[in-house]
């Protein structure tokens, strides 16, 4: 089928009858536009549509008659680099001095106060006895972790069992507050989130990443935003880019019904889908945990052509390729989601919850087939994933 196209509402239909019933299609371009043609050209670079693309554009001088070949077919997603160690989220408890609009009630509303610090400890033996004899990471998060009146001691408690420890917080304690934990020495990997709906202080993050830049602790600052606030989040980004040595990204927002592929314009999606960088502070001490145990969330994707690219999470989410409905998943063999005191392979919890009291603690060893539409979070995505024949 031959379509003449010669304006963008009938790209736009093309495009989407293109996703939703997979035809091959040839398109016959006439138009001047060179919008129009940077438009078919981004669609075709995207692997957006097949085209065999006929026509020219008099004010380019420049003539299109491109076959593309059918679009492979993503069936494996895995890490680039094998994971070496075991890694268990934790989040320790829901109180938050944050109201995210997109956070859900049960990251925030308090419903689940923190334990003592023996019973933490309690816990930390148990999980310490997964370990054996490969490392472990234990990511503390929230809920607003810092709040905890004992997370030092905590984090300190969880070092003396040989294991790494990370620390995801939005950052707003003082900077006395987090000189401390600099001093204690008790993180190898801290994860500030910047929420633009919640406070304009983007110096202050800045100098929270920075009290750790002369530390062997990997540093990153993942900006979160809003409709109202996305234009504000690339200024932030442009502040942290220019005033830190971390690692800078405005993150991909997947959370409840918050859609920011039904609310944002095109213009802000690009931008947004191109917000990764290092700071360029120079000289930031490097961790010292070695580079086999270290985080390497890079994704290798294969396909069934026998094709194979190089990604990451964030870059899965932004480009809404992050459905795995119905592949067989791996999630819980090298992870573990804890929510408070509930268990379970992943953010996902796909596969149900055990309790953080029982006896018989373990990470999987089966993988399990996917029910879930929006793989929305980093850990889950990095775990193995294959398309298999039986899948629908």
């Amino acid at each position: 089928m031959i379509y003449l196209l010669n304006n963008f509402i009938a790209l736009e239909a093309l495009l989407a009858m293109r996703r939703i019933c997979n035809p091959e299609i040839v398109c016959s371009i006439q138009t001047e536009s060179t919008k129009f043609y940077s438009l078919i050209a981004q669609s075709v670079e995207q692997q957006t549509v097949n085209l065999l693309v006929r026509g020219s554009n008099p004010r380019r001088g420049a003539n299109i008659n491109t076959l593309m070949k059918p679009l492979s077919i993503p069936i494996k997603v895995e890490t680039l680099v094998p994971m070496n160690y075991k890694f268990i989220e934790w989040k320790i408890h829901n109180v938050c001095n944050h109201d995210c609009v997109f956070c859900a009630p049960q990251t925030k509303d308090g419903t689940q106060p923190w334990f003592d610090i023996e019973t933490y400890k309690r816990y930390v033996d148990k999980l310490a006895s997964l370990k054996k004899e490969q490392p472990m990471w234990i990511q503390i998060t929230g809920g607003e972790p810092t709040l905890f009146p004992e997370l030092l001691e905590l984090l300190q408690y969880i070092q003396t069992k040989g294991i790494y420890v990370s620390l995801i917080s939005n950052g707003v304690r003082t900077l006395r507050w987090w000189n401390e934990v600099k001093e204690a020495n008790v993180l190898n990997s801290l994860f500030l989130t910047f929420h633009c709906d919640q406070t304009r202080d983007y110096a202050h993050i800045a100098e929270v990443a920075n009290l750790f830049h002369d530390k062997p602790v990997s540093v990153s600052c993942w900006i979160t935003h809003t409709e109202k606030t996305i234009d504000f989040s690339y200024e932030a980004f442009e502040y942290l880019r220019k005033n830190t040595g971390a690692l800078i990204l405005i993150k991909a927002m997947f959370i409840g019904s918050y859609d920011i592929y039904k609310i944002y314009t095109k213009e802000q999606l690009a931008r947004l889908k191109g917000a990764f960088c290092r700071g360029e502070r120079p000289n930031k001490v490097k961790t010292l945990v070695p580079k086999e145990y270290d985080f390497d969330h890079r994704l290798k994707v294969k396909y069934d052509d026998g094709t194979s690219t190089v990604t990451w999470p964030q870059e899965i989410m932004k480009n809404q390729k992050n459905n795995f409905y119905g592949w067989d998943c791996n999630i819980g063999q090298d992870t573990m989601r804890i929510d408070y005191n509930n268990i379970s392979r992943g953010v996902c919890m796909v596969g149900g919850t055990r309790d953080l009291s029982e006896d018989n603690l373990f990470f999987s060893k089966d993988s399990i087939q996917c029910d879930v539409h929006t793989c929305m979070c980093s850990i889950d995505i990095i775990a193995t994933k294959e398309l298999t024949k039986n899948t629908n």
